[in-house]
């Protein structure tokens, strides 16, 4: 990079685009960054980010107990493990907050989809459904592709496969 002395990252959990909430979780490789060479300063929402937190722990206030799963040291971290558990958990988790937890249409109820649902699109790959909003033949659903990021989709259309 550039940056020789000093380098400020900023990361907003959920913005809104269009009318639309779109969730950005941070990107898995600020975890490669050496823990001696970073100064957590705060954030806006109150959360707590005093020490060094992996991407997996951001979304965790202060005193919230740890979720059971294995971590990685930061010198042997390997993107692929436990990452789409991460990453379904912390966007189930930000749609719920969001006030996405009301209950689904009847048209998405038919064909048995429903917010935290993953799912498997062969052009965008696996998912996870963050709203579903429509009936019949209109019901569409937000999902949150794991590669791709945020997709709105017809569900007479998209050929989507639950998992």
């Amino acid at each position: 990079t550039r940056a020789q002395r000093r380098l400020h990252l900023t990361h907003a959990w959920s913005r809104q685009l269009f009318g639309n909430t779109q969730y950005n979780p941070p990107s898995r490789f600020l975890d490669e960054i050496p823990a001696d060479l970073v100064q957590s300063k705060g954030n806006v929402t109150g959360r707590s980010s005093y020490g060094r937190q992996s991407y997996r722990d951001r979304d965790r206030s202060y005193g919230d107990p740890a979720p059971y799963r294995r971590r990685a040291a930061l010198s042997s971290f390997d993107p692929d493990e436990d990452a789409a558990e991460a990453h379904r958990e912390r966007v189930v988790e930000a749609a719920l907050r969001a006030g996405q937890s009301r209950p689904t249409p009847s048209g998405a109820e038919s064909i048995g989809l429903r917010i935290g649902d993953d799912v498997s699109h062969p052009t965008f790959g696996e998912g996870v459904i963050v709203e579903v909003r429509g009936e019949g033949d209109r019901a569409e659903a937000t999902i949150r592709f794991r590669d791709v990021g945020t997709k709105h989709l017809s569900l007479a259309w998209a050929p989507l496969t639950k998992i």
